[in-house]
């Protein structure tokens, strides 16, 4: 690929990328480490207008295909471009440890009308012991399909990653397992996370 020949003469690009790669890896430990620890801390439960009214529905096979199809078509524009690839790297990396820290300062409780999300590739890999429900501002599934959608802009299909985020916040909503208030939160820290890791990136001029 013409974009990956063209690195040859930027030897900066190898070290910036396992920065990179580095921050996202040890985001994702963080976040299987550091942030299931909240399952046993008393928070409270905001008032949500949306959850009222809308009805408990078990959608963890659509949530699983959307998430996972979503990364993947993601992951085919992602390894043709290595400034792409970078940005990638950087955000996610960025966009885990900010939810960490939003995780910490702002103790939700679960709802009542929950619904555990079944994800069989996270159960057979035993990421987690058990479900995982009070890791709720932000939304890490919303996240994850939103973030192509601002990586991806220029592309002819990226209308696809933004339908594939509206559909992700609403069935996270039917399935019960987020506030509205995480969906919102999540839109405007992969916002962040994209905008800390574009500036980073153009200073470097790959």
């Amino acid at each position: 690929m013409e974009a990956w020949r063209n690195l040859q003469n930027k030897p900066t690009y190898a070290i910036v990328f396992f920065i990179g790669l580095a921050l996202f890896l040890s985001s994702l430990q963080l976040t299987i480490r550091y942030v299931s620890t909240f399952e046993t801390r008393e928070g409270f439960v905001p008032y949500d207008p949306f959850m009222t009214y809308l009805p408990a529905v078990d959608m963890s096979a659509y949530i699983f295909l959307l998430l996972y199809g979503t990364v993947i078509f993601a992951a085919f524009y992602f390894i043709q471009d290595p400034k792409i690839l970078l940005t990638f790297a950087f955000t996610f990396g960025f966009m885990y440890y900010i939810r960490a820290l939003c995780i910490t300062l702002v103790p939700f409780n679960e709802p009542a009308s929950l619904i555990p999300l079944s994800d069989p590739f996270i159960e057979k890999l035993g990421v987690y012991q058990a479900f995982v429900k009070r890791d709720l501002f932000f939304s890490g599934h919303f996240a994850s399909v939103f973030i192509p959608y601002l990586i991806l802009r220029k592309i002819r299909f990226n209308w696809v990653f933004l339908a594939s985020a509206v559909a992700m916040g609403i069935m996270i909503m039917f399935q019960h397992i987020h506030y509205s208030y995480d969906i919102f939160g999540a839109i405007v820290f992969s916002y962040l996370s994209y905008y800390l890791a574009d500036k980073l990136i153009a200073k470097f001029q790959f």
